[in-house]
């Protein structure tokens, strides 16, 4: 009965913390996806993608939800390929921009 007790509670606990999970502006998808996924998976591991598709995107910065093209029938593994695009996306068009400012930069420089 005790352990019956604890495992209840430890349930509640991980609910909880799964309902509080937030992706934070600077984190990575996939360490946030896989944060979130094991501890769905850890209160029920028979937890179907539907549902962990639902929470994906109820957990999912609101910038990043409003980016993503999705229909009512997503599939989980669509949802993570889309969230890795855009995130994958992001990092190219921040490269040129660092790049087109030192380009700048030194043109600037020479020019002095």
């Amino acid at each position: 009965m005790i352990q019956q007790f604890d495992t209840k509670s430890e349930k509640r606990k991980l609910k909880l913390e799964l309902e509080n999970l937030k992706q934070g502006e600077n984190k990575p998808s996939e360490i946030f996806l896989a944060k979130l996924e094991s501890l769905a998976r850890e209160i029920n591991q028979d937890i179907s993608d539907e549902d962990l598709t639902q929470i994906i995107l109820s957990n999912l910065r609101p910038d990043l939800v409003t980016k993503l093209v999705y229909d009512d029938d997503v599939t989980l593994s669509r949802l993570k390929q889309q969230i890795r695009n855009h995130e994958y996306n992001m990092q190219i068009t921040s490269a040129r921009q660092t790049i087109k400012q030192i380009r700048l930069h030194k043109r600037k420089k020479k020019h002095a």
